[in-house]
């Protein structure tokens, strides 16, 4: 009775098509035949029936699904929009904090910009020598914009030096009385050679130079060619490659100088950088000619299994290195020192992560460079092997 009322209210499509000759339900027991015709009718659409229903199911549960995503949306817009207002309050009181912070900074600034205007009037009376400008640039973070007025000029800016570094400006220079300060075609051709100086310095590391032929020396089997004045500079004979190698010496011996920096404010780059591991590259070396251009040196990161140290930093070490008995002087002051000091402990089978510098002479008969002796220029790690006994107990 239930399926005729659905079947002419029309709802189901598909019982409707089957045209279903309905019985008089009040007599329906006594006719068997023709409910057992209506069940195999719709015996026919429950397959489809079934079908529908698991659809319409799926319907359903993808609707939540859609309907509790996008009240996530709803909800993330909502917190979204509270957080803006959060951060266009907080950007309002940050640009307040920043212009006061910046223009207390700035009155800062311009108070020893003053005082040392004052300065350099009381020490060069009539020399038009100061500062023009000094300002903090607000996008940099720890910068200051420095402007400077030498004699009238200001595209010479003042240049702080960075903690552990040595810089040497080469935009002022005397000769004799008289100061270049424009360019001049001397300034460039001393950039030019100064640069050439000691990138060959750096690239020979230590090594003699040798003079292939005429103005070509050869680095590492590769030809070089020199123009006559550097080549001159770099004859460790010359004025010049001896002021420098002095230099570096004293320069060496101040511990605090992790580097020197060779600029020009004409060029965009130092014209030279040399760190202190590379100091020694600019020490006194043999004049070009002489009976030791056979020889040349050869620098590479080892690691030194230790056999006895020495407590005096005039006596050698001595090390296994690649199966080989050595012997070395460590010559890292800071590492000599605190084995002198007690620092360091050692014990058998410890090892020294180490820059080695070995001289190397050209042995004509194998026609190969072998070592003949060797130095410690840098120790930069010592590797303890624990569960041993002091070397010393």
């Amino acid at each position: 009775m239930k399926a005729q009322e659905a079947t002419q209210a029309g709802d189901i499509p598909e019982v409707v098509s089957l045209n279903i000759a309905w019985p008089n339900w009040g007599n329906a027991a006594q006719d068997m035949p023709s409910l057992v015709a209506i069940c195999d009718q719709l015996g026919s659409i429950l397959a489809s029936l079934e079908q529908q229903r698991d659809t319409a199911q799926r319907d359903v549960s993808q609707f939540n699904s859609i309907k509790q995503w996008w009240n996530g949306i709803k909800e993330a817009n909502e917190k979204m929009a509270d957080l803006d207002r959060i951060r266009k309050g907080l950007k309002r009181a940050f640009d307040i904090v920043h212009e006061t912070r910046v223009a207390f900074t700035q009155g800062i600034l311009d108070g020893i910009r003053q005082e040392a205007d004052r300065l350099f009037q009381a020490i060069h009376p009539g020399e038009n020598i100061g500062l023009e400008e000094l300002k903090m640039e607000e996008e940099r973070r720890g910068s200051v914009s420095q402007t400077g007025v030498f004699h009238g000029h200001t595209d010479i800016p003042p240049q702080a030096v960075a903690p552990g570094s040595l810089e040497l400006p080469l935009d002022l220079i005397v000769l004799g009385s008289a100061i270049i300060i424009q360019e001049h075609p001397l300034l460039q051709k001393l950039r030019e050679v100064i640069t050439r100086f000691f990138d060959i310095k750096l690239r020979l590391r230590g090594q003699p130079i040798h003079v292939a032929d005429g103005n070509v020396i050869t680095i590492d089997n590769s030809r070089v060619h020199m123009d006559q004045l550097t080549l001159q500079c770099l004859n460790p004979g010359s004025e010049v490659s001896r002021k420098w190698s002095e230099a570096f010496h004293f320069i060496e011996e101040d511990r605090e100088i992790g580097t020197v920096r060779v600029t020009s404010n004409k060029a965009d780059e130092p014209l030279a950088h040399v760190p202190r591991d590379k100091f020694a590259y600019l020490h006194p070396e043999t004049p070009i000619g002489t009976e030791t251009l056979g020889q040349r040196y050869a620098e590479s990161r080892e690691t030194l299994t230790i056999r006895q140290p020495a407590f005096d930093a005039e006596l050698a070490w001595r090390f296994v290195w690649r199966d080989t008995k050595i012997s070395a002087q460590v010559q890292d002051a800071d590492f000599q020192q605190s084995v002198e000091t007690g620092r360091e402990v050692f014990v058998a089978g410890d090892s020294l992560e180490v820059d080695l510098r070995r001289l190397q002479e050209y042995d004509p008969a194998s026609e190969t460079h072998t070592d003949k002796s060797y130095t410690i220029t840098r120790v930069w790690r010592h590797n303890r092997r624990a569960g041993e006994h002091n070397l010393f107990s």
